[in-house]
């Protein structure tokens, strides 16, 4: 019963729905203002390089997989519903649930746009080919991929990328209000993180630290495409320690255990 109250109410909330709508808004405006409507003779590759390079969507990337999820520990804290909560479960229990929920929706709210985007692009696109494809890709990371599945085999381990990054970037925002309880600082922090991580991280093996890098995760050849996913799993993977620390003083303190 639970899991299954916090499932509906981490995906189904206007949150999720602000975030989707306006990311799907802006990636898809990349399409008409480069004139991308309707079949084209170019490859689904190439189409889908305008949401994520043209749109603008970058910058702000990290804003949107705090809104769905992202407050729910402040506002049942602020309610008082979180006692209510643990008159049914224990704080263990709850602290699971609430990392795991947050950053599940946040990876999805970065997703569903991308899979709209992706979607027009393998409709009015072309499968990759050798007689067609993108001359970039030979240089990047996803060379060696980009002929599978007529292209598509890329596209999905984009959207893999981009759960990790959602997820990621939501689970900050839990941190965040865990040590600070204020939806305001909340909200804007990760993004002050995002900015500040993505203008310092620049040089040698730093960049693959960078978190708008990763985002698209368009390294040379040279990396190994693990390379990505592992930098972002153990990103999470360190985040969550620390919400589980903190979380776990406050509670002890709170519920005296």
């Amino acid at each position: 019963m639970f899991l299954k109250m916090n499932l509906k109410r981490s995906v189904i909330n206007w949150g999720m729905a602000v975030s989707v709508i306006i990311s799907t808004v802006i990636l898809f405006r990349s399409y008409i203002v480069n004139g991308v409507v309707g079949n084209s003779n170019t490859d689904i590759l190439t189409i889908s390089i305008y949401p994520l390079a043209m749109s603008g969507y970058v910058p702000f990337a990290a804003l949107f997989p705090v809104l769905p999820y992202g407050f729910s520990y402040l506002e049942e804290k602020n309610s008082g519903f979180q006692k209510y909560i643990f008159m049914r479960t224990t704080y263990q229990r709850y602290m699971a649930h609430k990392i795991f929920f947050t950053g599940f929706a946040g990876g999805l709210s970065m997703v569903i746009p991308f899979i709209f985007a992706f979607g027009y692009a393998v409709i009015v696109g072309q499968p990759v080919s050798p007689e067609l494809y993108p001359q970039v890709y030979t240089e990047h990371i996803w060379g060696n991929y980009m002929f599978i599945w007529g292209g598509m085999l890329v596209l999905l381990f984009r959207l893999i990328l981009f759960f990790l990054f959602g997820f990621l970037w939501a689970e900050v925002a839990l941190l965040i209000s865990v040590l600070c309880s204020n939806r305001y600082v909340t909200f804007v922090v990760p993004f002050i993180i995002y900015q500040a991580l993505w203008m310092l991280l620049k040089e040698s093996f730093l960049v693959y630290l960078n978190p708008a890098v990763l985002w698209r995760s368009d390294f040379g050849a040279d990396t190994p495409l693990a390379a990505p996913f592992i930098i972002q799993t153990v990103n999470i993977f360190i985040v969550i320690v620390f919400i589980i620390v903190f979380m776990r003083r406050k509670f002890k303190r709170i519920l005296n255990v």
